[in-house]
């Protein structure tokens, strides 16, 4: 019968006691009970063995949760993701409800692309052109990361395009970033009217983010200003995202604006793509641990007080530190 014991000890991890096995070989030694005492003594360990264990759950999941955090981010994952961004402007319109739009310039065109790693430095350039038609392009192509930015405008004086777009990986051991732009600025004033002219302005947007790793995000402006030096009216298309993702957005935006009659304003159309700072592994392994906690709140802290581990009240730690607060 000791032998039996000894078998069934470590098989509970050395959750029994001394005196609660002692209870159990009494139990299952001598008389008429020794015939059926090993049936009695593995049935009375694992009722109490599982009792225990339900107490000890909420310990296991946190652990739980550290060890998930370590597998779901491991560092070669994170060497291989990417995130991409890229948003396109077309069918720009500006119309006022009264009154004829003189352009008082040519269109002016900038686009910029940029590609930097720590490794290779940084590659990239700029272009600029005016004028109906017209038209400028810039790419940059690193090691790591690469972008695109156009703009382009027909014989009309009409804008066909206005675009821009990145794509940065994440290769461990060095940091890389890319940037682009394409802008288009013409002056104009509204002539044959006075005072404030309603002008409704407007154009179509698509744009795509695509990402393949947790914790990483990128976004994309398309934007529409007038001014006139002094007061400015923006219309934006803009949309911002992390996580693992593949999506595409397109619509439209209008909107009227008052603006005055015999005033020059400038027009400005701009698109700008962007990748996010890394939140990295160090957020989502936060963020198990924050849950794992809170499962164990959940669940009192009577195991963590069996254990010799007493959790800090939270008025106690608030007095402790009366400044500290959490900030974004």
């Amino acid at each position: 019968m000791n032998h039996e014991i000894n078998e069934i000890q470590p098989l509970i991890g050395g959750l029994v006691d001394e005196d609660r096995l002692e209870r159990v070989h009494s139990i299952t030694s001598g008389g008429r009970q020794r015939r059926n005492g090993p049936i009695v003594h593995c049935r009375r360990v694992r009722r109490w063995q599982f009792k225990r264990l339900r107490k000890v759950k909420p310990a296991f999941g946190l652990i739980g949760a550290l060890v998930f955090s370590s597998i779901l981010v491991p560092t070669e994952i994170m060497a291989r993701s990417s995130i991409s961004s890229d948003v396109q402007l077309s069918n720009i319109h500006l119309s006022p409800g009264a009154g004829t739009i003189s352009w008082l310039s040519d269109w002016q065109l900038q686009t910029s692309a940029g590609s930097f790693d720590t490794v290779h430095g940084f590659v990239g350039g700029g272009q600029s052109a005016s004028g109906q038609p017209s038209s400028a392009s810039t790419s940059a192509v690193g090691a790591y990361s690469s972008a695109f930015a156009s703009a382009s405008i027909n014989g009309s004086g009409n804008p066909i395009t206005v675009q821009a777009g990145s794509l940065v990986t994440y290769p461990h051991g060095v940091f890389d970033s890319a940037f682009a732009n394409a802008v288009a600025v013409r002056d104009f004033e509204i002539i044959g009217v006075t005072g404030l002219v309603p002008v409704s302005a407007g154009f179509d947007f698509l744009g795509h983010l695509i990402g393949d790793q947790l914790g990483k995000g990128a976004d994309f402006r398309g934007l529409l200003s007038i001014s006139d030096g002094t007061s400015t009216f923006d219309l934006t298309a803009y949309e911002k995202h992390s996580g693992l993702m593949n999506l595409t957005f397109s619509g439209s935006r209008n909107q009227t604006f008052s603006l005055q009659g015999g005033t020059a304003y400038s027009m400005t159309l701009s698109t700008d793509p962007d990748n996010l700072p890394d939140a990295g592994p160090g957020i989502v392994m936060s963020a198990l641990i924050l849950g794992g906690l809170f499962a164990y709140k959940r669940s009192g802290n009577s195991t963590l007080q069996e254990f010799g581990l007493q959790a800090a009240s939270p008025a106690r730690s608030a007095s402790a530190n009366p400044g500290s607060r959490l900030s974004a």
